[in-house]
């Protein structure tokens, strides 16, 4: 509960967009450690708190993190994505945001989910690959026939209903 209030407190003190924009805009350490700052407050964030992170911005510059070669940042990077994917998707199944998840569009309009696909298939960490998958099936394909599977090269194999397929 104490966290709550903690970060009830950044919010109110309007903390959010300086730290948003200097993760936009920053050199590479400083992103790195607003990207931190931020990503611990939505991990610990309730429903209302999250909705607030999402409408503030956050999505594009996580996004954008989801092209690093940073294992430590792509773990993070994908743990807030979810976090807030999953808010979006409960909005979505409630009729707050009628028959969307709003930021799952913010994500999709950022190239988020080409980068999702991109980590499936992420050669050098496994668990990268799991969560990536895990946050495609859960919030965009669920909605879509789709189906991940190997071929016989040991790549991933996307496959959008009968009709085509994405292969990393």
């Amino acid at each position: 509960m104490r966290n709550m209030y903690n970060i009830q407190g950044i919010i109110e003190a309007d903390l959010i967009k300086p730290l948003i924009n200097l993760l936009q805009q920053a050199d590479h350490r400083i992103k790195q450690e607003a990207a931190f700052a931020i990503g611990s407050a939505i991990c610990k964030a309730d429903d209302d708190q999250l909705r607030y992170f999402g409408n503030q911005g956050c999505v594009r510059p996580f996004s954008n993190l989801l092209a690093s070669d940073n294992r430590e940042v792509l773990h993070y990077s994908l743990r807030v994505v979810e976090k807030i994917l999953k808010v979006g998707h409960a909005d979505k199944k409630s009729g707050k945001t009628g028959d969307e998840n709003v930021y799952l569009e913010m994500l999709r309009n950022a190239g988020g989910i080409c980068k999702l696909l991109h980590l499936t298939d992420h050669a050098r960490d496994e668990d990268i690959q799991e969560r990536a998958k895990k946050v495609i099936q859960t919030y965009y394909w669920m909605e879509q026939e789709m189906v991940f599977s190997k071929d016989d090269e040991g790549g991933t194999n996307a496959s959008y209903g009968s009709n085509s397929s994405w292969r990393s």
